[in-house]
């Protein structure tokens, strides 16, 4: 088998920009336009805990912000902790990745009630969730990774994925709008990957990644490649990665 194409492909949620072990390296398909320049402001660090909590991206992504000392953090599921720097009331941004983080405030005692991240032109609203929610999908998350148990509906939404991009109608009704939005962007350079992999022959469940994402090999007539998708509520594609297998 060939493998010309070397590059790994994500579409999807992430923070950290860089290799974390146990987890494969992602990069985006396109280059990201040039950051806005953030500033930080100086705000009374005890303000911060009203955002401290748990959000919910998706069944098995939640996005933790927690705070030491004068500094707040955000983590999402499987990624490492990322310093979050305060802007303006409600306003963060990272500075190791261009993103940002925007809190709504409107809970008791002015908590915040959801936060968006704001990451490659998308935007992701997550829920706030109690430490109940957050520890059962810790919790859930955990018994799926250590039973290696394949989700319903992720079989059928990669064959989905991959035939809408063979052909170059996407099937954008089985992805979240922001999967859809990056998929419509990268569309010409999916498409090509796809005519270079050839005719899709086999697709067999490997496992679960430690982030939730199941895991697929997917061999196709020139390549054989290896990919992980996470759905949402819903049963959408939220989170969808591929790289060739070497």
């Amino acid at each position: 088998m060939t493998h010309r194409v070397v590059a790994s492909f994500f579409i999807g949620l992430t923070l950290a920009c860089a290799a974390v072990p146990g987890r494969i390296p992602s990069y985006p398909l396109l280059q990201v336009q040039q950051s806005t320049q953030h500033i930080e402001s100086k705000a009374d660090p005890k303000t911060f805990d009203r955002y401290i909590g748990s959000y919910q991206l998706a069944p098995s992504a939640v996005m933790t912000i927690s705070r030491d000392g004068d500094q707040l953090y955000a983590q999402l599921t499987g990624q490492p902790a990322i310093e979050i720097f305060h802007e303006s009331d409600g306003n963060f941004f990272l500075k190791e990745v261009d993103a940002q983080i925007t809190f709504d405030a409107a809970g008791p005692q002015g908590a915040a009630t959801q936060a968006t991240l704001h990451q490659n032109g998308r935007d992701m609203v997550a829920k706030r969730i109690s430490d109940t929610e957050a520890k059962r999908a810790a919790d859930d998350l955990a018994k799926k990774v250590k039973d290696q148990t394949q989700s319903p509906g992720t079989e059928a939404a990669l064959r989905g994925m991959i035939q809408g991009i063979q052909s170059g109608q996407p099937k954008y009704e089985i992805m979240s709008r922001p999967t859809a939005d990056a998929t419509r962007q990268q569309l010409p350079q999916l498409k090509g990957a796809m005519d270079e992999f050839g005719a899709l022959k086999t697709v067999k469940f490997t496992g679960v990644g430690p982030a939730g994402a199941d895991i697929y090999q997917v061999d196709f007539e020139n390549a054989s490649t290896e990919w992980r998708l996470m759905l949402d509520q819903d049963g959408k594609v939220t989170t969808i990665t591929f790289r060739p297998l070497q």
